[in-house]
């Protein structure tokens, strides 16, 4: 079955949006982690202590390997 160009329009179209949504969620995050150190509510290593254990669950959930630690 032939793809017309109209469709792949569309599906670019829809993966930029996937990518601004991402980008947008990833900014506010961010800005989020920062505000909570910042008010000391948090400090980092608490923070990169939770990403890891999150990161060993959806591993385990999924089946893939955890992300490296010292990859960031």
């Amino acid at each position: 079955m032939a793809v017309h160009k109209p469709d792949l329009v569309d599906w670019a179209a829809q993966i930029a949006d996937l990518r601004e949504t991402e980008y947008r969620n990833t900014l506010m995050l961010a800005a989020l982690f920062e505000w909570l150190v910042e008010a000391g509510i948090v400090d980092r290593e608490k923070i990169r202590q939770k990403i890891r254990e999150l990161d060993v669950m959806a591993a385990f959930a999924t089946s893939r390997p955890p992300e490296d630690p010292h990859r960031h």
